[in-house]
């Protein structure tokens, strides 16, 4: 199976005039009144529409929890402060940023057993921060959930933007968390029927557009790769950074 954490080494990142949706994958979402985009197309949309969260559900599961990430990067290299929260089951961000899921993370919180300082982490190869899916028990941690989005909102007063990977989830399933200046967005490894019809649901929120970002072509993991292609050697460098913004997260609940 091929490897969604990837682009081929020898292929420069796609401008985005020229990395637009193949027409046979976005006629579909054309014709259920979507907007398809590419990586840096949906980069572009969160940063110019000044958008302070975004939400990505990934029908196809793990697989398109790579989009989040990538698009995530792609902001972040663009300057802005960015911290990734995965409330994916298995961890799949916390694998691809963090290389493990045996960090303190979102559970904890939930639980109250950790504070944000504790449970932010600096991505490996970027300088987005995360919170990964965290070390509590997931039931003790659904218990708790209606703390959610306290959590979101105290993340949007210490970043520009929150990107928050909810897997594979439905629209019942982000209705808590929409709010002013959130974006919907869905992950499509391969646009087929599951994929439009993920989006249209979220689009009978009648909260926004949907936007709906396809992965792109290529080899190299993404966790060996930033958004433009190089390596990122210098994560500890970004601690500071990270300590900072997730203790004003701290100060806002």
């Amino acid at each position: 199976m091929r490897n969604p954490f990837a682009r081929r080494k020898d292929q420069a990142a796609p401008s985005p005039a020229a990395a637009e949706v193949a027409p046979d994958e976005g006629r579909a979402a054309f014709e259920a009144g979507l907007t398809p985009a590419s990586i840096e197309d949906a980069a572009e949309m969160l940063i110019a529409g000044g958008a302070t969260k975004a939400l990505f559900v990934s029908p196809d599961g793990d697989e398109g929890a790579a989009v989040a990430v990538l698009v995530a990067r792609e902001v972040s290299d663009a300057g802005l402060r960015v911290v990734i929260l995965d409330l994916t089951v298995s961890g799949a961000v916390s694998r691809a940023t963090l290389e493990s899921v045996n960090h303190v993370g979102v559970t904890d919180l939930l639980v109250s057993e950790a504070g944000f300082t504790e449970a932010v982490h600096v991505d490996h190869y970027s300088d987005c921060d995360i919170l990964p899916v965290g070390t509590a028990d997931p039931v003790r941690a659904m218990q708790a959930s209606a703390r959610l989005p306290v959590i979101v909102r105290s993340l949007t007063s210490a970043y520009d933007l929150v990107v928050v990977e909810c897997g594979a989830t439905d629209a019942d399933g982000i209705r808590a968390l929409l709010a002013e200046g959130t974006e919907m967005l869905v992950s499509a490894v391969e646009m087929d029927d599951r994929t439009v019809a993920t989006a249209a649901q979220l689009r009978d929120l009648e909260h926004g557009r949907v936007t709906v970002v396809s992965l792109p072509d290529g080899e190299i993991p993404l966790s060996a790769s930033r958004s433009d292609g190089t390596v990122e050697t210098s994560a500890k460098s970004a601690r500071g950074q990270s300590s900072s913004s997730a203790s004003a997260a701290a100060s806002a609940t």
